[in-house]
């Protein structure tokens, strides 16, 4: 039973749907989903070739799904923090950042977990909290959390603060 459901059309389109949602964005476009289920029924279930499928796929790099999918507060702080190689000694302020933003971990009452919108994260407090996360984690501003920001640039202090935005945009 469970082989049948496994290569069911049906469970390939699901999955498929939920992956492009994930990844692309929250409406993905049903011809992207199309191609990932196939790949998906042509390789036998391997996620692999279907997220393959769909990065190769033209609707991935279409300017109005580029940059759409907005990161939970979680996933925010956890990829700033490991793109900045900062050392997370004590946690408990980035728990508190997060909290500040708008996800309350462990706190949310549906069993399926936070959204996996991009609108159910974004409000005028929580951007400004955004903001100065960033800012603060820049700064070296968080207690317990070491940043060397010089360290990504081998050490070299940027000329101004045009050339640090366009030095550390690029390096992140």
């Amino acid at each position: 039973l469970i082989h049948l459901l496994a290569k069911h059309t049906s469970t390939a389109k699901f999955i498929c749907r939920k992956l492009a949602i994930r990844f692309v964005s929250d409406n993905p476009p049903q011809s992207l989903v199309d191609k990932m289920a196939k790949t998906f029924l042509e390789k036998e279930g391997s996620i692999k070739e279907v997220l393959i499928t769909m990065v190769s796929a033209p609707e991935f790099w279409v300017k109005n799904t580029l940059r759409e999918k907005t990161k939970s507060p979680f996933e925010l702080a956890i990829s700033s923090v490991r793109s900045i190689n900062a050392k997370v000694e004590a946690p408990y302020q980035l728990f508190t950042w997060i909290n500040k933003m708008g996800q309350k971990i462990y706190s949310y009452q549906a069993p399926t977990g936070f959204p996996d919108k991009g609108q159910y994260w974004i409000n005028t407090g929580s951007l400004l909290n955004r903001m100065n996360f960033g800012l603060a984690l820049a700064s070296g501003r968080i207690p317990g959390i070491r940043v060397n920001l010089l360290a990504l640039n081998q050490n070299h202090e940027p000329e101004s603060s045009e050339d640090a935005l366009k030095t550390y945009s690029k390096l992140l």
